[in-house]
């Protein structure tokens, strides 16, 4: 039986509509995962406008006052600040945001590739794959269509996984 299962999910996940229906489950939970960090980036966006107004305000001390120590480390200070916030915000090095969603587009594909792989792999080897992607099991429920008797399998799915520390 448990074969029957593999075969059918291999037939239904190899299937156009239902990697289409993944992705589109897959980008619902990358948004929500997103949305937890869009906090985090408006927090520097907005020290960016503080930083921005503050170096307005050096620059015209500066303007009126002369350059002098205390005032040309500040703005240096407020600069290096500022890039480092741009640099997490637009740069492409660890720890920026569009690294972040490379590393989620990595993480995503290898995801497929190893649902894939266990799908061809022994039930044994399948079952361990698969219990980490369907949240409190698979339950069979008897269905009939007309005189044919067969089992649905029903779970909830995440493409992400159990991830080490929650969900991605």
């Amino acid at each position: 039986m448990e074969s029957q299962i593999l075969e059918r999910l291999q037939e239904a996940v190899l299937q156009p509509e239902a990697m289409e229906y993944a992705l589109a489950k897959f980008e619902l939970e990358l948004e929500e995962s997103l949305n937890s960090v869009s906090g985090e980036i408006d927090t520097r966006r907005k020290r960016m406008d503080t930083l921005d107004a503050e170096l307005g305000r050096l620059a015209e001390a500066v303007a009126i006052q002369g350059a002098n120590t205390a005032l040309m480390k500040a703005i240096a200070d407020r600069e290096s600040e500022r890039r480092a916030i741009e640099q997490m915000l637009w740069g492409s090095t660890s720890g920026s945001v569009q690294a972040a969603l490379a590393d989620v587009r990595e993480f995503a594909l290898k995801q497929f590739h190893q649902i894939r792989a266990a799908l061809h792999a022994q039930p044994e080897a399948a079952r361990f794959e698969l219990s980490k992607h369907i949240e409190g099991g698979i339950v069979m429920k008897p269905t009939m269509r007309g005189d044919a008797l067969f089992y649905t399998a029903e779970g909830q799915w995440s493409l992400l996984g159990k991830t080490k520390g929650g969900r991605l």
